[in-house]
């Protein structure tokens, strides 16, 4: 599968998560807010079922319909204050 993700991961119940990472300023949110979330998507979609979309910006949308939108299509957003929610573990 060639897929281009930003970041992608298991987690401990083996589940696929495949993140998009997106800077957002007052100029570009709303065009990387959509590309981010198309890119998500399509990953989700290639990565087969299962697979977690997340999409990860610097700071939460102004916009927070962004939010409403995401839980929708289901795709987790998060951004450095809801990290926590990924539940991301690393082993050395």
């Amino acid at each position: 599968i060639d897929v281009k993700y930003d970041v992608a991961w298991y987690d401990h119940n083996n589940i696929f998560h495949v993140c998009e990472v997106k800077s957002l300023t007052p100029l570009n949110e709303e065009d990387q807010m959509r590309k981010g979330l198309g890119q998500v998507l399509r990953y989700r979609q290639k990565c087969g079922l299962g697979t977690v979309a997340v999409l990860a910006v610097e700071r939460p949308p102004s916009d927070l319909s962004w939010v409403d939108l995401c839980v929708e299509l289901g795709v987790r957003i998060v951004w450095p204050e809801s990290f926590s929610q990924l539940e991301i573990s690393f082993s050395t």
